[in-house]
C-alpha cells in the first residue's frame, strides 16, 4: 500500500496567489530522481519533486526501517545496520537522471545535499543553528541518527563541484563542522529516513560562493557532435575503454570503493553481501582487496566489476568513475601508484 503524502508542509512560506487555477510552481517543485533502494536494478529511476521527497521524510514513511538502523548501530552491529540501510529508498538531490550514473544527468535541480556525520553531543546544537540559518532549504537527521543532511540552493550555471565546495566552506565557517567529501559526486544517492521534525524553508536564500572558485565545465560528458556520450557494453569495449578498466583496477581496492558506497559494510574474507539481504556471511573479498566473490549468486570479479554491480552501470562508466574519484580525492589511491 502506497503512503498518503500530506500536502502544504511549506504553505505558510508560499507567497499569496490570487489568480485562477493552481498556484505557480515553487522552488521545491524542481525534479529529482528516486530509486526504491541502493541495490535496486532499474533502467530508469522514478522522477518526483523535491517537495514530495521532503514530505515523505516528514510523515515518517520509513520510520520502522530508520529505527532498525539506529538500533543496530547502538548495539554495534554495523553489518545489520548496513543491510537495513539498503532497504531505504534514495534520491539524487542534485537533479534528474536517466539512470544511477554521473554521466546520465538529464537536468540539475539547483539543490545540493551536504552530509555532516558523527556530530555526537553537538547534534542538537548544530541542528538548531542550521534551522535558524537563512540559507537552509531543508535539514533532517541522517538515517544513523548521528548526523545531519542539509539542503541548499546553488547556482546551476556553475559546476556541481563548485556548489559542493561553496557548501563545504559555508558549513565549516558557519557551524564549525566538516562536510562529507562524497557530496562532490553529482549523482550521489541520499537515503530517505524518517524525521517528523524536519525543517523546510522553500524561500531560503541561495548559498553564497566564496571568492576564488574557478569556473569549470559541468554536466554529462559529450562527444564531438555535442551529444551525450554513450558507453558501450563490456563485451565490445574499445581499446581506450579497456585501458581505462585496467588503470582503474590498479588505482584502488574494493575496500576503498566500498567505503564510499557502503559506509557501514566491513569487507573481509568472510562477510555479508552488500548487494542483497544476507544474514549469514556468504560474500568474500580476497587477494588483498582486488577480488570479490558472492557465494549466494555465483557472481565475482575485480574492483571495476564491484563498482559496476553496486551502481548498476557499465564497466566503462565504473572505470571512469573510479579514475575521476581518485583525481578528485574522493577515493584513496593505492600505495605505489601514480
Amino acid at each position: 500500500m502506497k503512503p498518503v503524502v500530506e500536502s502544504g508542509m511549506s504553505a505558510a512560506r508560499i507567497p499569496e496567489f490570487n489568480g485562477f487555477g493552481p498556484p505557480p510552481p515553487g522552488p521545491l517543485d524542481t525534479l529529482v530522481s528516486y530509486v526504491a533502494g541502493i541495490n535496486a536494478t532499474v533502467v530508469r529511476p522514478r522522477t518526483m519533486s523535491a517537495r514530495t521527497v521532503l514530505e515523505l521524510i516528514k510523515i515518517e514513511w520509513k520510520k520502522r526501517d530508520t529505527e532498525d538502523i539506529r538500533t543496530a548501530i547502538a548495539k554495534g552491529d554495523l553489518d545489520s545496520a548496513a543491510w537495513f540501510k539498503c532497504r531505504l529508498p534514495g534520491v539524487t538531490w542534485a537533479g534528474e537522471f536517466s539512470r544511477r550514473a554521473k554521466h546520465a544527468l538529464i537536468r540539475r535541480s539547483g539543490l545540493i545535499c551536504v552530509d555532516v556525520d558523527d556530530l555526537g553531543a553537538r547534534l542538537l546544537e548544530v541542528r538548531a543553528a542550521v534551522f535558524l540559518d537563512r540559507h537552509t532549504v531543508a535539514a533532517f537527521v541522517s538515517p544513523s541518527g548521528t548526523g545531519l543532511k542539509i539542503l541548499y540552493f546553488i547556482d546551476v550555471g556553475r559546476p556541481h563541484e563548485d556548489g559542493f565546495r561553496a557548501a563545504a566552506h559555508y558549513v565549516r565557517e558557519t557551524f564549525h563542522v566538516e562536510a562529507d567529501e562524497t557530496g562532490k559526486d553529482v549523482s550521489r544517492l541520499c537515503f530517505i529516513p524518517a524525521d517528523a521534525e524536519i525543517y523546510v524553508n522553500e524561500w531560503a536564500e541561495p548559498l553564497p560562493y566564496p571568492p576564488g572558485l574557478a569556473m569549470r565545465s559541468d554536466g554529462p560528458a559529450r562527444n564531438s557532435a555535442g551529444r551525450p556520450r554513450v558507453f558501450t557494453k563490456p563485451s565490445c569495449l574499445p581499446g581506450t575503454a579497456r585501458r581505462g578498466v585496467k588503470k582503474a583496477k590498479q588505482l584502488v581496492t574494493i575496500p576503498t570503493v566500498a567505503k564510499c558506497l557502503f559506509p557501514y559494510w566491513k569487507p573481509s574474507n568472510s562477510c555479508c553481501s552488500p548487494f542483497r539481504p544476507d544474514k549469514s556471511p556468504s560474500f568474500s573479498v580476497y587477494a588483498e582487496g582486488q577480488r570479490w566473490h558472492d557465494f549466494g549468486t555465483g557472481e565475482d570479479g575485480n574492483v571495476v566489476d564491484f563498482m559496476a554491480r553496486a551502481c548498476d552501470i557499465s564497466h566503462a562508466e565504473a572505470a571512469q568513475s573510479i579514475i575521476e574519484g581518485v583525481d578528485l580525492g574522493i577515493l584513496s589511491r593505492n600505495e605505489g601508484q601514480s
